[in-house]
């Protein structure tokens, strides 16, 4: 995964619109110790399609990016394990039947989204946020379709990343 990630509001909608991110590695850690130990050397394949918001509508196509990913990753300077799976672009797990990736998965996601262990940024025009990838996810909650929401993004990577 990329270092980080830096998001800029040019606009932003009247409602909703706002990024939650949530600490991985808490995310982690507050999984059932069953869980922990079944997650062991799963790998995941992440499916990304940048513009869509739900995961049942996002393109899956020989064209959209992908790459697997380790579903424990390990931070790189705090060596602290992190879950590594999001709704949107986690597809399934590799070395598990279909169904039963399906059902981790849904498990795994649910656990995140009603973790109390998240920031929730209501995004107001000038704010700037920035993130360590590796080890916080983030998501975008819904707003009118009818208003603009136009954030500009940089990626952090490290050197001879391309």
């Amino acid at each position: 995964p990329y270092l980080g990630g830096i998001l800029h509001a040019i606009e932003v909608p009247a409602l909703g619109g706002e990024t939650r991110f949530a600490n991985m590695c808490r995310v982690y850690r507050s999984l059932p110790e069953a869980t922990r130990v079944r997650l062991a050397g799963l790998t995941a394949l992440s499916v990304y399609d940048y513009a869509a918001t739900d995961r049942a509508t996002k393109v899956r196509d020989a064209t959209a990016p992908r790459a697997v990913h380790p579903v424990v990753r390990v931070h790189e300077e705090s060596g602290e394990e992190a879950l590594f799976v999001c709704r949107l672009m986690t597809e399934r797990i590799l070395e598990l039947a279909e169904d039963e990736s399906a059902a981790l998965l849904e498990e795994l996601f649910a656990h995140i989204e009603r973790s109390p262990d998240f920031y929730e940024h209501s995004w107001r025009v000038a704010d700037t946020v920035i993130w360590d990838n590796r080890c916080v996810t983030h998501a975008r909650n819904d707003f009118d379709p009818g208003e603009r929401r136009f954030l500009k993004r940089v990626t952090v990577v490290a050197a001879g990343m391309s």
